[in-house]
C-alpha cells in the first residue's frame, strides 16, 4: 500500500533567494547540504615555512591577562560579561595545529571563578 503525499511533499526543492546559488554559475543547482551536527573547522592564516616560531608559554605556567577583554561563558555569572584584565591563572596548553576548533591557541585555565579561555600570546603575560 503507497501513501497518498500531497503536490507540496513531492516538489523538488527550492532554495530561497537568499541561499541560492549563482545563476551565471550552477543554474539553479541546490547547495550541499552539511549536517548541523558537523563541527565547522576553522583555518588559521599559515605561517611561511622560513618563519621560525619561539613558544613564549609552555604548559604549567602562571600568567596573567594584560588586556581588558570580555567573557561570556564564565560559570556563576548567569551569561553577564566578566572583564578578565588582570586574573591570574595557569597555561593549561598550547594548541599547535593548523586547524582548531578555537582560534587563540593558548588554553588558560583560571581557579576562581573556576573556567577555561582561549587567548592569543599578546594578550597574556607571565607571572
Amino acid at each position: 500500500m503507497t501513501a497518498q503525499y500531497p503536490a507540496a511533499f513531492l516538489a523538488p526543492f527550492t532554495p530561497h533567494s537568499a541561499f541560492a546559488p549563482s545563476r551565471a554559475t550552477t543554474a539553479g543547482v541546490a547547495p550541499a547540504r552539511r549536517s548541523p551536527l558537523s563541527p565547522l573547522p576553522c583555518r588559521l592564516p599559515s605561517r611561511p615555512a622560513s618563519s621560525v616560531v619561539v613558544a613564549v608559554f609552555a604548559p604549567g605556567d602562571a600568567v596573567r591577562v594584560k588586556k581588558a577583554i570580555k567573557m561570556y561563558h564564565v560559570g556563576k555569572t548567569k551569561g553577564s560579561p566578566v572583564d578578565v584584565k588582570g586574573m591570574q591563572g595557569v597555561v593549561a596548553k598550547i594548541i599547535d595545529t593548523d586547524v582548531i576548533s578555537a582560534t587563540k591557541p593558548v588554553v588558560v585555565k583560571f581557579a576562581e571563578p573556576k573556567f577555561m579561555a582561549h587567548f592569543e600570546e599578546e594578550e597574556l603575560e607571565k607571572v
